[in-house]
This record gives structure tokens, C-alpha cells and sequence, in this order.
């Protein structure tokens, strides 16, 4: 009989955990690896100028898939295409990604016509690097920063926690392991006495 109890994060068995604590090991310096990677991809956007613009709609593929969810529930998502022309790049063509309901592409409001090139517009940004145009955002840069360091906090936040756990779990492992072979020894010094006469 073991000297491991109850379940949960650092108690569980010798085997089990110590396969626990690489995995969540693992995972946590992938985390941080992705975390810092996004956080190099906000300070090279930090250069970037983003320049207020008017985007015009010139034509929208409209997509849906399904989510599943819990308890055998699913409901449909639908995303939006759209190819748009922006008011400082002339004739130049952009894809953006809008929001959609079952009805249709709704990115820049529901009360134009999207299958009509020019009849929707709305504000959209063209990002800079220098002289050079490198992408279109729905976002102002202010918005898109905060959101790429959300992204890159809760990244360490969910790594810091897997690194805990981990050492957590191998400590566990070592401790439960070391009582193991404690009791075994106890219980091979126990034996039958030797009889006398």
C-alpha cells in the first residue's frame, strides 16, 4: 500500500505525475515561447504608423461554420469576406475580415446594400511601415496594441501557472516515491522474528 491519497494537481501517483509535471513543463515553455514571439510582433508594430482612412466595399463572400458546444449544443458562426478600396490607396485592393449575421455582411452596418461596389464604407486604417503600405486594419493602432498585449499576458499568466503546477507535481512525485520505498524498507525490516531455543 502506497503512501499517495486524494487526486489533484502535485498528488498524484509517482508515475503519473512525474509524466504530468514534463507535459505541463513542456507546455509552459511553449507558452512562453509563443508569448514572447507575440510580444516581438507588438514592439515591430510599434513602429507602424496607422493612417485614418475611409474604406469603400467593392464586393463580400459571405461563410459560416458550425461551433460546437457543451452539452451536444452547436450554433452556427458567420464571417465576412470583403474586398474594399481605401480613400489613400486609390484603386488598390484590400481583404478584410468582417462580421456577418445569417443575413449577410453587417462590418460597416446593415442599412447599405453589400452586393452594390462603393455603397458601403467605413473607417479603417492603413498601417505604414515607412513609405511601404503592409497591411489594412479594422482597428486603430491604440486598440490593436492593447489587444496584442492581452494576448501576450495571458500567455505568461497560463505558463506561470502550468510552471507551478508542474513543480507542483514532480515534487510530489519525489516525495510520494521517497515514502514508498520508506514503507517498503519498514515493512522488509518487520518480518518474522527468529524463535528461540
Amino acid at each position: 500500500m502506497g503512501f499517495w491519497s486524494g487526486t489533484g494537481c502535485g498528488r498524484e501517483p509517482p508515475l503519473i505525475a512525474g509524466g504530468l509535471g514534463t507535459c505541463c513543463g513542456a507546455v509552459a515553455i511553449c507558452l512562453l515561447v509563443v508569448g514572447n514571439h507575440v510580444k516581438d510582433a507588438n514592439d515591430k508594430h510599434a513602429d507602424y504608423d496607422y493612417k485614418l482612412a475611409t474604406c469603400s466595399v467593392m464586393s463580400t463572400t459571405l461563410s459560416s461554420y458550425l461551433d460546437k458546444q457543451q452539452a451536444g449544443k452547436s450554433r452556427t458562426v458567420y464571417t465576412c469576406s470583403l474586398i474594399v478600396t481605401t480613400s489613400l490607396t486609390g484603386d488598390r485592393n484590400f481583404t478584410l475580415a468582417g462580421t456577418a449575421n445569417k443575413d449577410g455582411c453587417i462590418q460597416f452596418g446593415s442599412q447599405c446594400d453589400y452586393s452594390m461596389p462603393r455603397n458601403c464604407r467605413g473607417d479603417c486604417w492603413v498601417v505604414y511601415d515607412g513609405d511601404n503600405i503592409v497591411d489594412l486594419s479594422i482597428m486603430s493602432k491604440a486598440a490593436t496594441e492593447a489587444l496584442r498585449t492581452g494576448i501576450n499576458i495571458a500567455f505568461v499568466v497560463i505558463a506561470v501557472i502550468l510552471f507551478v503546477c508542474c513543480c507542483l507535481t514532480c515534487c510530489g512525485a519525489i516525495v510520494s516515491g521517497t515514502l514508498q520505498i520508506l514503507e517498503e524498507r519498514d515493512g522488509g525490516d518487520g518480518g518474522a522474528a527468529p524463535s528461540e531455543g
